[in-house]
Parts: C-alpha cells; sequence; structure tokens
C-alpha cells in the first residue's frame, strides 16, 4: 500500500522526498523484527524511546522511518516526520487492515469494575437480537461464542486490535 494512503488526514511537518509515494509491504515498531519493506514507527514510551532504535531498524531493512525527529546521522535516510507517533501508529493500522472499524457497531465499556460482566451481558443481548457479535477483553477476543485468540490486555495494542477488527469484520461480525 502506498504510504501516502497510509498517511492520508495524518498531519506530516517533514519528509524525505519522494517517500510519499513508497510501497508499504507492513509497519512495525519492534526493531528486532525483520523491517524489510516496513515502515518503521517510533514509538516513546515511559521507558524506551523508538528513535534509539532506528540504527538497529535501518540494519534490519526498514524501508522509512515515522518518527518526531530524526536522529543526527540519519537526515538522509527515507523518513516521514510527524507530531505524534503514537498516534500516527493507531491510523497507520487501522488503514493497513482497512479500516475495518469504520463498518462495525463498536461499544467500548470502561470503568474500575464489571467490564467482563458488562460486555458479555451486552454481547448476550446483541446475540438474542440476531446479531453477529465479537467481543474483545481481557478472557480474549471471541466471534460469537467461539474464541478467536487470546489476547494478553483488556483492550491490546493497534498491531493487534486492528488485525482482530479486520478479522472479525471478514467473518460477518456487525457489532464488537
Amino acid at each position: 500500500m502506498k504510504l501516502k494512503k497510509l498517511l492520508e488526514g495524518i498531519e506530516v511537518s517533514d519528509c524525505s522526498e519522494g517517500v510519499l509515494d513508497y510501497e508499504i509491504e507492513g509497519i512495525s515498531e519492534d526493531s528486532r523484527e525483520d523491517l524489510e519493506g516496513k515502515a518503521f514507527v517510533c514509538l516513546v514510551g515511559e521507558h524506551n524511546d523508538g528513535h534509539d532504535y532506528i540504527g538497529k531498524a535501518v540494519e534490519k531493512g526498514a524501508k522509512v522511518l515515522i518518527c518526531e525527529r530524526v536522529p543526527q546521522g540519519f537526515e538522509e535516510y527515507p523518513h516521514v516526520i510527524v507530531n505524534s507517533p503514537r498516534r500516527t501508529d493507531a491510523f497507520l493500522w487501522s488503514r493497513f487492515y482497512g479500516d475495518p472499524a469504520d463498518s462495525l457497531k463498536v461499544l467500548c465499556v470502561t470503568g474500575t469494575n464489571g467490564k467482563t460482566t458488562t460486555s458479555y451481558m451486552i454481547r448476550s443481548i446483541l446475540h438474542e437480537a440476531g446479531k453477529k457479535t465479537g467481543l474483545i477483553g481481557t478472557l480474549g477476543a471471541f466471534i460469537d461464542d467461539k474464541p478467536l485468540e487470546f489476547t494478553d490486555m483488556t483492550t491490546p495494542d493497534p498491531p493487534k486490535l486492528f488485525e482482530i477488527l479486520f478479522k472479525m469484520k471478514k467473518a460477518g461480525v456487525t457489532h464488537v
């Protein structure tokens, strides 16, 4: 998919010449992966800064860097500068999977206690109303009552979340 399509609607403050026309085969935030043909997103976290791993990402074949700043020595490497790589990452993954949430009714349950119980009650109500449901939570991801896959987080990170939503959409789910 063309990088400009993945970045549609994202504010880009700077980029290498011609980089938006690059064909991107994947996205990654992990410099330990094979990054051949992929965009490497430099996420900044509490303990790690993806910008510190640009050298490793380049060694692993990253096609383009998506970052807040380009570290010294990598100014000529294909890059896109964005205000928030973390926010951009979520949009990239959504676009990469064809924006699956756009065609799903997504209900979110928040709070301290009772989220799992509440989400299962909502799923039951929707199921009784004849809707094909998906559920993502602490106990995993499900299509109707069938496990889709185990998730180790209540809300998975964008790569896993949008993959799950894509699978649900493909399976005919209407409500998540």
